[in-house]
């Protein structure tokens, strides 16, 4: 799923709401997913090819002449990967692999889009996963000085519950509550300055 320009458009407001209330730099990242996840699928795959061909082999009706044989199990192969690599990804991954997968491509995307570079280091992160439904957070050092671990876990879990049940609308709030809460702990100064990019990243 990538965003419209509305949504982006929408989201893009309330990272500038949010962050009209806090030193606090968000960065929104929206993900159609974390990884491929192309194990399950090739296995499937596989299964799928050679299920074909012992029936192709061992079955007397019908018979299935020689010719048909390599496109046959190819094709089986080859539904089946197609078929699995669209499921859910929760049908054919852990759910351990996939809490990696969306920390790991939060962390790229941390240093990617340079939310380490502002200059009280405030940047943070927000990431959603899709398809993974999950959501991730990675602070910098100035969030990390000065929210306590408790509440970043509470924001968190505020995201996550977004992110199961993923609405534009509802990520949007979430996101203008967010700069509320952090005005507690870093609230916006009277030089502050705009650092970092508002619009989500969504690739």
């Amino acid at each position: 799923m990538a965003l419209t320009q509305a949504q982006s458009e929408r989201l893009t407001r309330a990272v500038a709401a949010a962050e009209a209330k806090t030193s606090v730099e968000l960065v929104l990242t929206v993900l159609p997913r974390a990884q491929g996840y192309l194990t399950g699928p090739t296995t499937l795959g596989a299964v799928a090819a050679f299920v074909a061909l012992g029936l192709a082999l061992f079955l007397e009706e019908p018979e299935v002449e020689p010719a048909l044989l390599v496109p046959l199990v190819g094709l089986s192969g080859m539904a089946a990967f197609a078929l699995a690599a669209v499921a859910p990804v929760a049908w054919f991954s852990r759910a351990k692999d996939r809490q990696a997968a969306v920390e790991a491509a939060a962390h790229a995307a941390f240093s990617k889009q340079g939310v380490y570079r502002t200059s009280g280091r405030t940047g943070l992160l927000v990431l959603l996963s899709l398809a993974e439904r999950q959501a991730c957070l990675v602070p910098d050092v100035g969030v990390l000085a000065a929210v306590p671990a408790e509440v970043r876990d509470e924001w968190l879990a505020r995201l996550s519950a977004v992110a199961a049940r993923f609405d534009v609308e509802a990520l949007a709030a979430e996101v203008e509550q967010l700069g509320e809460r952090a005005s507690v702990y870093l609230p916006r100064s009277v030089d502050d300055v705009d650092e970092l990019p508002n619009a989500p990243e969504a690739a």
